[in-house]
């Protein structure tokens, strides 16, 4: 988890953008002033550092994982809250992981 979460770190673009632990094994990252195809784009790259990895098992073996992401994004001019944010972003990742894992789906 510490790996994933370092992954996720190197793609903050500056101080305004935030990836954090979210949960069990889950992880949260805004994205200020991004559309959803940059939000993909970013995204995707994640997921592709991610299974890039070699983690190391307390057995001194070598696993890899995976990662299966839901995004959305809300511009300023709508009535959407952060919460409906957060909840359509999970609706899209359970939509990941019911596809099969290992990728990015949009809300």
């Amino acid at each position: 988890m510490q790996k994933v979460a370092a992954e996720l770190k190197t793609f903050e673009r500056d101080e305004r953008d935030y990836a954090a632990r979210w949960g069990g094994e889950e992880f949260v990252m805004l994205l200020s002033d991004t559309d959803i195809d940059e939000v993909f784009n970013v995204a995707e790259a994640i997921r592709k550092r991610v299974e890039s990895l070699v983690i190391p098992t307390e057995a001194g073996e070598e696993t890899k994982v995976t990662l299966s992401a839901g995004i959305n994004a809300i511009y300023p001019e709508e009535t959407n809250t952060y919460a409906d944010l957060i909840e359509k972003a999970d609706q899209a990742l359970y939509r990941a992981k019911e596809e099969g894992r290992n990728r990015v789906t949009r809300s």
